[in-house]
């Protein structure tokens, strides 16, 4: 009995290093992966909270540039890290105003140029 916990607790120390490894050597792809399935959502709460002053296109247009660039890798890391702060500084209080909105265009004009 001592031997089958003794080969089983082996295997699940095993299979827990090697899932250490593998999130570990993958983690720029989860990461990358996180931001392109989470780039429509962002761009519907812009689009859904637009001021005036912006026009729909405009927005899916400056989206759908940084979503190219990011699939090529050719975006300032720094730009985008700053991006997603402010979304979610945004999203702190569960609703992005006007203000909020022009802050973020902002930001992804930087990145989609």
């Amino acid at each position: 009995m001592k031997k089958t916990f003794m080969i089983l607790g082996i295997v699940i120390l095993v299979l827990i290093v090697a899932a250490v490894i593998f999130f570990y050597t993958n983690r720029a792809k989860r990461a990358n992966l996180m931001v392109e399935k989470s780039l429509p959502h962002l761009e519907a709460l812009v689009v859904q909270n637009l001021p005036a002053e912006f026009s729909k296109e405009q927005v899916q247009e400056q989206f759908h540039k940084f979503s190219e660039k990011f699939k090529t890798g050719e975006y300032d890391k720094q730009e985008m890290q700053a991006f997603f702060m402010k979304f979610k500084s945004a999203m702190d209080d569960k609703k992005i105003d006007s203000t909020e909105v022009k802050s973020i265009l902002a930001s992804l004009e930087k990145l989609s140029k």
